[in-house]
Formats: structure tokens, sequence, C-alpha cells
């Protein structure tokens, strides 16, 4: 990149430094009496609130966290605290003033409304919804390698992922797996009119029997999760190792021609040495037409193309936040050459200049406000918007993508964090070792046609846990099952890649071999006319 490119990018990169520390000090403020107000871990951040009500009158507010659905009566002390972990479903109800957003919880119902318009209504259930089917994820590059092993199940994991009922359990645990959802109270005394019947964390879930109690069935995610970044690791060697096959070639196509070069001026060599032998072949010489000059090999321009798997597409589930300050679900998809923001109902751009070029994109800024962020852009005729905002749990990896993939096209994306924003390792293939799940087209994988989940086939008095986590080791093994794809058809292209270097390297060799011969009669011929 330029020197003028890069100062280009950098003034698109900035940004209101006073702003900034503004908002993280209120950021950090609203956290600060979340945590105190929820009793919460130290590492839980707010990520939006909002002035509502629950149904039967009671004014109050809603925090939206990582982990929690939170609400607090805005003039006494009752408050709900309802984990992300416990929620069975999300949905809504009408109401006779207003709608309400529905929290099912097991045998439990939480209603929110009186919301400050629709707008804020939407949003919130979007949010709520985004952030119980996709919990916040990141990866910690210390941890990376190695990633822990059924030998090794008490090492720390990359992936700080949170628990829900679609992915399961990842790390952050309140409460033992085995008492999920078998009773915790949401806060608050036992006096609170708003005790519902988790009750305590000692408390065993009536519903299920003594074996479903004690004996449950785990699924070996972490496992999967190793046999996909091995299976990623030979993937990457195997591309590696056809690249420097590559560059070999290119160094053999350069001594060949060179070689090609030599035997033809040893030919006009012999046509002189011919000529000063002989007088009639000296009159014949000039006599003669010119004969055809020996042929030179030129280089080939070798471009490797080992298939659109080597750089596989991605897509990540976000929410798009329109110019209207509106959060809408989104798919970011990542192709080739481009990221678009596609609506996963019509498989179509939210907004039709939403596709972007990687030569375009001149970073990502992390805000202060938890999983939210902008991809920067240059602007121009492609580019009407300076910004693409959006809120994404996968934060890290869609930075990390836009880092490496504009690095593929030689543009040196920036990423920058406003003060206060939570920060974290990019720049490295790894970050991106397990991709986030996709409700575009079912996954970011290529899905056999007419494929059956492997959970379907459990008996019915499986866990969704279980099924959650059966289905997640499914597509992953899938994902391995591309990376296997990707290899052989790098181990086609680098037998073929062998067979041409080794015919090549006899040639070189034959040329060689027949050029010291030719300087070596040259030689003899020139010591006779000397002596």
């Amino acid at each position: 990149m330029s020197k003028k490119t890069s100062e280009y990018t950098s003034s698109v990169m900035e940004f209101d430094q006073a702003e900034a520390r503004k908002k993280a000090e209120q950021m950090s403020k609203k956290t600060s009496d979340f945590r105190t107000l929820f009793s919460v871990a130290e590492d839980e951040r707010v990520i939006q609130d909002y002035a509502s009500n629950m149904r039967g009158g009671l004014g109050g507010r809603l925090y939206i966290s990582g982990n929690f659905i939170c609400w607090s009566a805005g003039f006494t002390s009752y408050t709900a605290k309802i984990p992300f972990r416990k929620v069975t479903d999300v949905t809504e109800e009408k109401g006779t003033l207003h709608n309400y957003i529905v929290i099912h919880c097991d045998q439990e119902k939480f209603y929110f409304g009186g919301f400050f318009g629709s707008k804020h209504y939407n949003e919130a259930l979007n949010l709520i919804k985004y952030l119980w089917q996709n919990p916040p994820s990141y990866v910690d590059l210390q941890y990376a390698k190695p990633l822990p092993t059924p030998a090794n199940t008490n090492a720390p994991s990359p992936v700080t992922r949170k628990s829900n009922p679609v992915l399961g359990d990842w790390g952050y645990e309140e409460e033992p797996v085995t008492q999920r959802r078998s009773g915790s109270n949401f806060g608050g005394s036992s006096e609170n009119p708003f005790e519902n019947s988790f009750g305590s964390t000692g408390s065993q879930n009536p519903f299920e029997s003594p074996q479903q109690q004690y004996k449950q069935t785990k699924v070996d995610v972490g496992s999967a999760k190793e046999a996909l970044r091995l299976a990623i690791d030979a993937q990457q060697t195997s591309i590696d190792t056809l690249v420097l096959l590559n560059s070999q070639g290119e160094q053999l196509d350069r001594i060949e021609s060179g070689l090609d070069r030599i035997h033809a001026k040893m030919d006009k060599g012999d046509r002189l040495l011919r000529d000063i032998e002989s007088l009639p072949a000296y009159i014949g010489h000039c006599l003669r037409k010119p004969s055809t000059k020996r042929p030179i090999l030129t280089p080939k321009q070798r471009t490797l193309n080992i298939g659109k798997n080597a750089v596989p597409p991605m897509d990540i589930e976000i929410l798009c936040k329109l110019p209207d300050d509106s959060l809408v679900p989104a798919i970011l998809a990542f192709e080739e050459f481009t990221v678009s923001c596609i609506d996963p109902q019509t498989n179509t751009l939210v907004q039709n200049y939403m596709k972007y070029d990687y030569r375009d994109i001149a970073g990502v800024l992390v805000r202060a406000r938890p999983e939210h962020g902008d991809i920067r852009l240059v602007p121009g005729k492609a580019n009407p918007k300076e910004r693409f905002r959006f809120m994404s749990s996968y934060l890290q990896i869609i930075a990390n993508e836009i880092c490496l993939r504009c690095k593929d096209v030689n543009n040196e994306a920036q990423i920058t964090f406003e003060p206060g924003a939570q920060t974290f390792d990019f720049g490295d293939p790894r970050v991106s070792a397990t991709p986030p799940k996709s409700t575009r087209n079912e996954s970011n994988f290529v899905r056999r046609e007419g494929m059956t989940k492997v959970s379907s086939l459990l008996s019915s008095n499986a866990s969704q846990q279980t099924r959650d986590d059966l289905d997640l080791v499914d597509q992953t093994l899938d994902q391995i099952s591309n990376a296997l794809g990707v290899i052989a058809t790098v181990a086609n292209k680098t037998s073929e890649v062998l067979d041409e270097q080794n015919e090549q390297i006899r040639r070189v060799n034959s040329k060689a071999d027949a050029a010291s011969e030719r300087v070596e009669n040259s030689n003899i011929r020139i010591d006779r006319l000397i002596h």
C-alpha cells in the first residue's frame, strides 16, 4: 500500500475521540450499575437498555447483556434476571394497548411491553432473539493451539462462548451443567412477586426421571472442533506446499529459458567457427539465407487454481443497523472478492448498495457499545455511504475476516478500537477456525441433498442440549469433509505439478549436458585453429 493510500485510509478510520470517551464513560457507568443491581459477573456488559413495563402495569427498565435479560422496576425493588440459557422460546403477543415480547422459560413466561415506540420494540425483539441464538463468541490466541482434546478436557478452551439452547455450554457456567433448567431464582428475595418456578439451585426438575437428572448424555464437541482445526491446518499446509512448488516451477522456467539462450548463442558461435575453418564455408554462409533461430522457452504464467473451496465463503448472522438506526436480522456474506449484507428471508441485499469490494474497505471500527462495529469504506460511486454499521456476537471473527481477506487483495485494512471497547486478537486464521452457524441455506457448508438431521434419529427422551450438540458436531464434520475435499484437490494438483516439473528437470539436465559438450567441442576447435 502506498504512503498516500495509507494516509487516506487512516483519515477514513478517524473518529471523534472526545465523543467516543463520553459514550464510553456512559456505558461504563450503566454497566457498573447493572452489575450491582443484578449481581452478575464482572465481565458482563450491557449491550442495550430500554424503558418498558411488565404486564400488570409496573414501569421500569429492560437491560440486555450477552447472557441475561434483566428488568428493574422504576419505583420498587422488584427485579427479574433471566439467563439466556434458560430461555426456551421468544414470541410476541398482542395486548390491549401494545404488543408484548414474551420470554418463555420452562413453565414460566415473562411479558415486556410499553416500549417508546415500535422502533424500540422491534429492536429489543430482534436483539433478544439474536443473542438467544448467537451467544457472544471470542477466541483467545494464547490458548488457540493446541485446543483441548479428550485427554485434556480441563484445558482452557480458546472459544469463550456462553450457554444457549441452540449451541450448548461453551465454558461459562453460573452453576453446574447438571442443574441447567433444574431451578435457579431469577434474582431478588423470596418475597419478590416475580419469583418463579425455577426454585433454588439445588432443586431438581420434576419433569425429568432420575436417569435424566443424573446421567445426561454428553456429546464431545471439543474433539470435533479439534478435528476441524487439524483438517484446516492440513489444508493450509497442502496449499502452502503447492505454492512453493509453483515458485519452484517459475525458477525452473527461468533456468530452462537461460539454457535455450546459451544454445542459441552457441549456434551462432558454431557458424562463425566454420567460417574461420574453411573459405568455402564462409562463402556459403554469405550466400545462404539466415537460418531459423533456435526457439527459446518463454516462462509460463503460472496461476494456481485449486477451486473455490481454497478460500471458502463464510456467512455470519448479524443485526444490520439501517440509516434510521433500526436493527434488522441479516447475513454478512463473505465471498472471494466481496462482502455483502443479505436479507435471510429474500436472499437479496438488505440495501442495494450493501455489497463491498475488499479493495474499498478501509477497516473495522470496534465500538465501545458491546458487539457493535462499523466497516469503514473508501468513499466513491460504489460506496454512497462511508460506513456499514452492524451488531454481531461474532465481531472478532468479522474483523478477522476483513483483515485477512483484504490482505489477500493487497489492502491493509485497519482494526481500530474506541476507548472502552473490548479488545481482541485478529489477523490470524485460527480466529476463524470454526465458522459460526448461519440460517441461510441451513449452514455455512454444503449439506448433502435430502440429508436428515442426526438429532432427529435420537429417542424422544434425549435432551435438547444433546440434540443441539449433536447437530453442531454434524455440521463440524461436514466442514471437515469440505476441508478434506480441498486437500484432495490440492493433492491431485500437486501430483500434476510434480510430474510436469520432473519432466522439466529431465529436459534441463539434458540441455545442460548438451551445452557442456558443445562448449568442450568448441574449445577443441579453437585450440586447433590457434595451434
